[in-house]
């Protein structure tokens, strides 16, 4: 998303709004489908430009422990400096290009990865799937019976067992 800035360059103008949506995917492999909206402001404040707006985040995501797909809502908030050149390498700041044109897309996509969890659940206390026959847990109960012996403690039990008899 590029916008133009001249007209705060040349102090035509004291900021210029922008909203624009654009495709989920590709954030991460948890997510099949949606879409987020940004909306803000580019500001000049005599000299001092600053990017600022709202993301949000509408989407479908694999939850992490029962596989079932998920809707998702996020939002972010978005504050970058703006500045024509760059002064300092390690500077946090969004570069206009020479003919005034400001790509703002990047800054967006940051904000909305910051707030991507690690995981998605379908809800908190989801159980997931059976490790051994792999039934959801959420809608049923299995019948597998499940060993709690640590097997680097296997030996041990072996030995534990054979002495009872």
């Amino acid at each position: 998303m590029k916008i133009n800035i001249l007209p705060l360059l040349r102090g035509e103008k004291d900021n210029i709004p922008f909203c624009f949506t654009d495709d989920m995917r590709g954030f991460s492999p948890d997510i099949t489908e949606g879409s987020y909206k940004a909306e803000g402001k580019v500001k000049n404040f005599s000299g001092y430009m600053l990017l600022e707006g709202e993301v949000q985040a509408e989407f479908f995501a694999t939850c992490g422990r029962c596989s079932k797909s998920t809707k998702q809502i996020l939002k972010a908030r978005v504050s970058r400096p703006v500045a024509q050149t760059l002064t300092q390498e390690d500077d946090d700041y969004i570069i206009a290009s020479e003919n005034g044109e400001l790509d703002i897309r990047e800054a967006l996509e940051e904000a909305v990865f910051m707030e991507i969890p690690v995981r998605f659940l379908c809800k908190e206390d989801c159980k997931g799937l059976c490790p051994k026959c792999g039934a959801d847990l959420n809608n049923t109960s299995c019948s597998c019976v499940e060993d709690k012996t640590d097997p680097r403690l296997a030996k041990l039990r072996e030995y534990l067992n054979n002495l009872e008899e």
